[in-house]
């Protein structure tokens, strides 16, 4: 019952499970992507927005920053000559515009210098011969536009700082360093309440500004903002926690860059979440499933189990006629019916069968055994002859009761099994008769546990072998020859050997002992019909083997099921006719 239980019930469980579990990490996995590309796609959107207002803020910015360095350039006062007049109206101008100038300074057109800060300005110039604004005046392009440089350290503010200059008319050119932190606030004005982390950096890659998150380390940082050409890739940073780097490039007043870093690990936290979500529910509807699957089953699998109840209980018995169909209207009753007109139809054809082969089993036991008698009786009779013809009458009674003692064992009287002891009694009685004919030329000694007497043997099989002996083997001997019958057990096989050491047979003649398709004086009759019935009864594995030497002698193995109950033996003779 268990085993069908396995087999149908907890297989279909399985298999639903099984799928269902597929079913969960499919959708799992085409949850997570679809999860993934959304949230991507809004972070690209939301990017952009954001992108466009940081990089219209700084745009502004450098905007009014190149205006106001254009406005700074028309100062009348710069082409005056005067340094004080100069230096005044710079730091004025610095003070007056509310633009994010650190420093201004004038380079005229005979390459003199002015500053806002003249004392320092002169104090540089003559202890490291400071000529940071001529080099800016010389980068300055000549058609009158304002232009910006590149990120440099300014030693007059002790600070890192970009330039706007523009050359005016008269060859002169107004430079003035950016306060990079105004820079910085704008870009946070352009975030907003955003936390989006940033770097700004010039076209050569030099950092004007960042903001990076804590756990990222701001060499792998730049590294990466300095090599990548994509506008949005993914990364580990140290190899842990991902993050997105975005890339925003339309400054339309520099060459800028501004690359935002996002921390994905939230993003990850929400999709395990929803991943855990995704997997409770599924466990959810794969249990109420399963429990519906299992009652909905079981109206099905109970009446089959049933069923196969029943046959199990009839499998034993002699007939297949006591099994009853399930009462049911649909396919499971049908089946239970066909079910029992077959087990009718085997049971009818099974029964005709039996009867058949158990007719044939005896048939072929009473041929061998007329064929048995005859033959030993024609030997027997022949002997008694030969005592009459010699004038030994006295003889010839105890003969004769010998021989009757066999021939009882040959009648239907004696079963067809007798004990051991009872066979090998009436071995001796067959060679009292052959001693009387003979006289001692031989005789015969055996050796038998008390334990093997008494188990079953078929009737009359040491008696042909005996015959053999003495009418083969013992023929040229005048004095001396033996024949020696041993019981043996070998684990649950009963070996019963008979040795002589008369003349021996060749190799050829020894094969063709026990071959039925051979004739004359080669063939055994006995021998033959005694090997058959003894594969009758127990089996191929079963019967006799014949092992001879020219000269020396002849052994004879009789292998037999070892049977220590009259019920054992009736249940293997039936088994055997079945």
């Amino acid at each position: 019952m268990k085993r069908f239980n396995r087999s149908i019930l907890v297989k279909l469980i399985f298999t639903f499970i099984t799928v269902g579990l597929i079913l969960s990490f499919a959708l799992i996995v085409v949850q997570s992507r679809m999860f993934l590309h959304v949230l991507y796609e809004q972070q690209d959107l939301a990017m952009q927005d954001t992108a466009r207002y940081a990089v219209e803020y700084v745009d502004s910015l450098l905007r009014e920053v190149k205006n106001a360095c254009i406005q700074l350039s028309y100062i009348p006062e710069l082409n005056s000559g005067d340094r004080d007049a100069i230096g005044k109206s710079l730091q004025a101008y610095i003070e007056q515009s509310r633009q994010c100038f650190r420093r201004t300074y004038y380079v005229d057109a005979n390459r003199r210098m002015y500053s806002s800060a003249e004392v320092a300005l002169e104090v540089l110039q003559k202890t490291m011969n400071y000529d940071i604004p001529l080099q800016l005046a010389d980068a300055t392009p000549a058609n009158g536009n304002a232009a910006l440089s590149d990120l440099y350290r300014s030693s007059m503010i002790t600070a890192n700082t970009i330039a706007v200059s523009r050359r005016n008319a008269l060859g002169g050119t107004a430079i003035a360093e950016l306060d990079l932190n105004e820079v910085e606030k704008h870009i946070l004005n352009a975030l907003g309440a955003s936390e989006v982390d940033y770097v700004l950096t010039t076209g050569t890659g030099n950092v004007i500004c960042r903001r990076l998150p804590g756990n990222v380390s701001e060499t792998e940082i730049l590294a990466r903002c300095n090599t990548e050409n994509e506008h949005r890739i993914a990364f580990s940073a140290n190899g842990g926690a991902p993050f997105r780097l975005y890339t925003a490039r339309a400054f339309r007043q520099s060459n800028w860059k501004l690359y935002f870093i996002l921390d994905e690990s939230s993003v990850y936290d929400s999709l395990w979440q929803l991943i855990r979500y995704t997997v409770g529910i599924s466990a959810l509807l794969m249990f109420a499933m399963v429990m519906i699957l299992s009652t909905v089953a079981s109206h099905f699998v109970n009446p089959i189990r049933r069923l196969s109840a029943h046959l199990k209980e009839i499998n034993g018995e002699d007939g297949y006629g006591q099994f009853k169909p399930l009462k049911r209207e649909d396919e499971v009753g049908e089946l239970s019916e066909n079910i029992g007109s077959m087990l009718k139809r085997i049971d009818i054809i099974t029964r005709k069968q039996t009867a058949e082969q158990q007719q044939r089993f005896d048939a072929e036991l009473h041929v061998l055994q007329n064929q048995l008698n005859p033959h030993f009786l024609y030997n027997s009779l022949n002997m008694l002859s030969a005592l009459a013809i010699q004038g030994r009458s006295d003889q010839i009674p105890p003969a004769v009761s010998a021989l009757v003692h066999i021939l009882l064992m040959g009648t239907d009287k004696v079963g067809p099994a007798v004990t051991l002891n009872e066979e090998l009694r009436s071995t001796q009685e067959y060679m009292r008769i052959m001693r009387l004919r003979y006289g001692d030329r031989f005789e015969l000694n055996v050796s038998a546990p008390e334990e093997l007497r008494a188990c079953y043997v078929p009737k009359l099989i040491l008696q042909p072998i005996i015959e053999n002996s003495v009418f083969h083997g013992m023929s040229t001997i005048e004095d001396g020859g033996l024949i020696f019958i041993e019981a043996t057990l070998d684990k649950d096989v009963l070996m019963v050997n008979v040795t002589d050491n008369g003349c021996g047979m060749n190799t050829e003649k020894t094969a063709a002992l026990l071959d039925n398709h051979q004739s004359g004086e080669i063939k055994s009759t006995g021998l033959i019909n005694t090997d058959a019935r003894i594969r009758l009864y127990f089996g191929e594995g079963y019967g006799l083997t014949v092992n001879s030497a020219l000269g020396v002698g002849t052994h004879v193995s009789v292998r037999l099921k070892l049977i220590k109950t009259m019920e054992e033996w009736e249940e293997i003779v039936h088994e055997n006719r079945a």
